[in-house]
């Protein structure tokens, strides 16, 4: 119940831009809708499997060496700054929540502005489960949201932004490091495989259901990322038949928006609608590899993000011809699922509790 609330408060600031014709007051908006997001992961407490890790990391200061020998080391200094001032260790979850409410802020300003950024911010909160998510996975989440921003500047041609956002990525956490080729390709390329979205989508679920990547994922660990290779050696659980039909929720919507855009022929996304239809279509069923191995979760949180582009796309399609019929379908097909794992069965990330309830207590 926490996070509705707070989510319909987002949304209240969100649009509220769209009505600001002021340069300042939109600035102000803005800050308020960063301070509100980072408001909820800053206060949590127990949330996840990590939690109580991150809480030791900065309570035993011999624990953080392990980071700094990893090459993270803005975790490593952040860590060790907040120790030295003689900070609380719930503090870590401020300011780490603070920096990634402005890089996703930043993105969706980048991607709708202020028009269409309530849309954005409703998709990302109620379909793509990353601002729960993020609350566990700390320095994971903190690359994912400088890659895509990367993504963005690279799609510009803002190339030392780009590179110094990616960077940044790779000092947080060094799962980033094999997306260095995405920020490689250039834009008419992906303007050119856009265009094959409906071979993309078919190839890459069907790649995705025979469990292909994983031969690959086996060399790109051992090559690039040999930190994490212990992962490779866990037990392949893979994930329970209802997180598959949860995920395989979404389908009907993705065949809509693969028919409508096809026929459509119109860009309605922006200048980025070319990257962002990419992104959706060769990663839109990855939840598949879930079944052979429940770590390919970690790969999949650099694309999760792009799991809005159906329901933007056709919110702002069907608002764009007055059919708010089909708005509204959308918004509550959206919202039943999210509904259902944050009041009927609140699990993990889910199930919520703050410092403020637990002192209370």
């Amino acid at each position: 119940m926490y996070f509705l609330v707070s989510h319909i408060i987002a949304l209240i600031y969100s649009k509220s831009i769209s009505l600001c014709s002021n340069k300042v007051e939109r600035l102000l908006i803005y800050v308020l809708l960063i301070m509100w997001l980072a408001f909820l992961p800053s206060l949590q407490f127990g949330v996840g499997t990590d939690y109580f890790s991150y809480i030791s990391i900065v309570e035993n200061p011999e624990e953080l060496s392990k980071y700094s020998y990893k090459g993270e080391y803005f975790f490593y200094y952040l860590v060790y700054f907040l120790t030295s001032i003689g900070f609380p260790s719930q503090s870590l979850f401020f300011f780490t929540s603070l920096l990634m409410s402005v890089l996703i802020v930043n993105f969706f300003r980048k991607l709708g502005g202020g028009k269409d950024l309530a849309v954005l911010i409703f998709t990302f909160l109620f379909i793509t489960g990353m601002y729960h998510n993020q609350l566990n996975g700390i320095r994971t989440y903190i690359s994912v949201y400088l890659f895509v921003n990367a993504l963005l500047y690279r799609f510009e041609g803002r190339n030392k932004i780009s590179v110094s956002l990616y960077l940044m990525g790779v000092l947080w956490h060094q799962t980033i490091i094999p997306f260095a080729i995405f920020l490689l390709i250039p834009a008419s390329l992906y303007k050119s495989l856009s265009e094959k979205m409906l071979p993309l989508y078919i190839i890459s679920t069907s790649l995705f259901i025979l469990g292909v990547p994983f031969y690959f994922i086996e060399f790109i660990v051992s090559v690039f990322l040999p930190f994490y290779s212990h992962y490779l050696e866990m037990e392949m659980s893979g994930a329970s038949l209802l997180n598959i039909l949860s995920k395989m929720y979404y389908m009907p919507v993705h065949f809509i928006f693969i028919y409508i855009y096809l026929r459509n022929k119109v860009n309605i996304l922006g200048k980025y609608e070319s990257v962002l239809v990419f992104f959706w279509s060769i990663s839109a069923n990855f939840y598949f590899l879930f079944l052979y191995w429940d770590n390919f979760f970690r790969g999949y949180h650099y694309f999760a993000i792009f799991s809005i582009v159906p329901f933007y796309y056709l919110i702002k399609y069907f608002f764009g011809k007055r059919r708010k019929a089909e708005v509204l379908i959308l918004a509550l097909y959206a919202l039943t699922p999210y509904v259902f794992k944050v009041i009927v069965v609140p699990v993990g990330e889910y199930s919520y509790m703050s410092i403020i309830h637990q002192a209370i207590q």
